[in-house]
């Protein structure tokens, strides 16, 4: 497939969603920037969150990532499913009964408007690390199919990639994000259906015997199970933790969800949300078994693991299953980098400046600074993440491993925030603050030790929890026992 016919499609799919954005945001009042007034089905949010759920980062990274770790990362999708049954019993009915617009607006209502900011810029800075990387990956590729051939720089494909993206979402707002993100997922889950069924083509038409799944359950020949059981129980609680940081304790994807007015039915549809993000990422999985039995007949070795799959199908599947999966990356990258532009935008205005009914007009100024402060921070992370890569990290194991640092004082809060039920029992700006940096300090220290990968959200948040409420914890114990 040409530059010219790749760039065509891109375009294609741009406009789609530009105009079915612009469609939704048609007499669209201010407040439904943040949250949308017309009761959209639980099924619709849901659905689009499968999407957001993966982003580029899995779409690429994951597949190429098999041939060295095999299905190990499935592991972890096992505990994104726990993560989301939690997240239907103790999040939703909890959002909704407080009427709140930003999840963090709960835990300044528990705790007090300190550790809701500290809340909103964990979730900031996690989003817009998370977000930059993801976008870094789709300028990189962007970059290499379309962009290199006209002789531009990486950090130029990123800045188009993310300057289209700015534009299509700048009027539209929360309402017309939750129909293009089931839109989206529509098209991702074609984009990874076409690259199973394109290199399983390929492989029957050169004869080459192929492995379609590989070992991920903690048990084996090979292995003692009690060498595995350890490992795979690690990594299934990280996985539980990240969804519950990156989902029931993220904006981007929890103010979609303030729409639905039934939390009933959208904990019925977060269940099978949880269902479908598995056989989703299995199928990605599957698609990278079946990618790396063609590594050597494709010659992909010499190839970074994120570029694998798509110098795969651009150069080796039937046209129908290149055009999917172009569309797939498309879908995936856009899914999650646009409604991180506007639910930063939110969480800045309703957090940090206390601006609710803000104008159109200063929205769509924090909206464009937001996609210029990205901007900035995707060209960084490419020159960190490529010196990364070289030393043989994936994508993938980067945005975990950050989301771990960035999203452990959520946890840590969220918790506080139940624990402590009455309103009045506040902890000093000051404990808040120390607790933090004694929590990051004992983090560091047992990385410098034990180099943890995933599970870091697991030591930061449970440290980050004890330093908040020991003297809580303890006082409420001898309390009891007097």
């Amino acid at each position: 497939m040409t530059p010219p016919l790749i760039a065509t499609l891109f375009v294609l799919y741009f406009a789609l969603i530009a105009t079915l954005s612009w469609w939704r945001s048609r007499q669209m009042k201010n407040g439904e920037y943040f949250k949308s007034e017309d009761n959209p089905h639980a099924a619709l949010v849901t659905f689009g969150i499968i999407g957001d759920s993966m982003s580029g980062v899995t779409y690429l990274s994951v597949p190429g990532n098999v041939f060295t770790t095999q299905f190990d990362y499935l592991q972890v999708c096992l505990g994104y499913m726990i993560g989301y049954w939690i997240i239907a019993a103790l999040f939703i009915p909890r959002y909704h009964q407080s009427g709140i617009t930003s999840i963090y607006q709960w835990i300044g209502g528990r705790i007090g408007k300190f550790p809701q900011k500290i809340a909103a810029l964990s979730f900031i800075v996690g989003r817009s690390v998370g977000a930059s990387a993801r976008l870094y990956l789709t300028g990189a590729t962007a970059h290499a199919l379309i962009f290199q051939h006209w002789g531009w720089s990486v950090p130029g494909s990123i800045l188009a990639v993310i300057s289209l993206i700015a534009v299509y979402t700048l009027r539209g707002g929360i309402k017309s994000l939750i129909l293009t993100d089931a839109v989206q997922s529509a098209f991702m889950i074609a984009g990874v259906t076409a690259v199973i069924a394109g290199i399983a083509t390929y492989a029957r038409d050169q004869n080459i015997s192929v492995q379609w799944v590989q070992s991920w359950l903690p048990f084996g020949d090979e292995l003692a199970p009690t060498r595995q059981w350890g490992p795979f129980l690690k990594s299934v609680l990280s996985g539980a933790f990240i969804t519950i940081a990156m989902t029931g304790l993220d904006q981007n994807i929890m103010q979609k969800t303030f729409s639905v007015k039934s939390s009933r039915s959208l904990q019925k549809y977060f269940v099978v949300l949880s269902l479908a993000v598995f056989i989703v990422h299995f199928w990605v999985m599957m698609g990278g078994s079946l990618l790396a039995s063609v590594t050597s007949a494709l010659q992909l070795t010499p190839i970074p693991a994120d570029q694998r799959l798509t110098q795969a199908m651009l150069t080796a599947t039937p046209m129908v299953a290149q055009i999917l999966f172009l569309a797939g990356l498309a879908a995936a990258t856009l899914n999650s980098a646009d409604s991180v532009i506007t639910t930063l935008t939110s969480s800045l205005h309703i957090d940090l400046f206390n601006n609710l009914h803000a104008s159109r007009l200063s929205i769509r100024i924090t909206h464009i600074l937001v996609a210029l402060a990205l901007s900035g921070l995707a060209i960084s992370l490419y020159f960190w993440i490529s010196r990364a890569q070289n030393a043989g990290a994936s994508t993938i194991a980067i945005v975990l491993q950050a989301a771990g640092w960035t999203y452990g004082p959520l946890v840590a809060l969220f918790s506080t925030a139940l624990l402590r039920k009455n309103q009045t029992q506040h902890s000093s700006k000051q404990t808040y603050v120390v607790a933090l940096v004694a929590a990051t300090i004992l983090t560091l220290a047992i990385h410098a030790e034990v180099k943890l990968g995933v599970e870091v959200i697991l030591v930061y948040s449970l440290s980050y929890f004890l330093f908040l409420n020991s003297r809580f914890i303890l006082r409420r114990f001898l309390q009891k026992t007097n």
